[in-house]
């Protein structure tokens, strides 16, 4: 679909990311390995086949605890295109 954006990333045991905030509301799926995301200081321990919603400009990290596979989908595209995307890197 044009108006979403996904996104699969891997992540090697013990990486993980700076905080990051976006416009778009984020969604993660577990489908490997094992990990964790921090959404405003409350953390998601993420297995396969666990779900995880990130609102819209609220901060989170990525952790992997085992080699993690993780997909993701957003809104991003609709609002790129439409021209009110924006992120912050913390």
């Amino acid at each position: 679909m044009p108006t979403i954006a996904p996104m699969i990333r891997l992540l090697p045991a013990g990486f993980a990311t700076s905080p990051y905030r976006s416009s778009d509301g984020m969604v993660f799926i577990g489908v490997e390995g094992r990990g964790r995301i921090e959404v405003e200081g409350t953390a998601f321990e993420v297995e396969p086949h666990d779900v995880v919603v990130v609102p819209g400009w609220m901060k989170y990290t990525l952790a992997a605890v085992s080699e993690w596979t993780a997909f993701s989908f957003s809104d991003r595209a609709a609002q790129e295109r439409l021209g009110f995307f924006r992120e912050q890197r913390l």
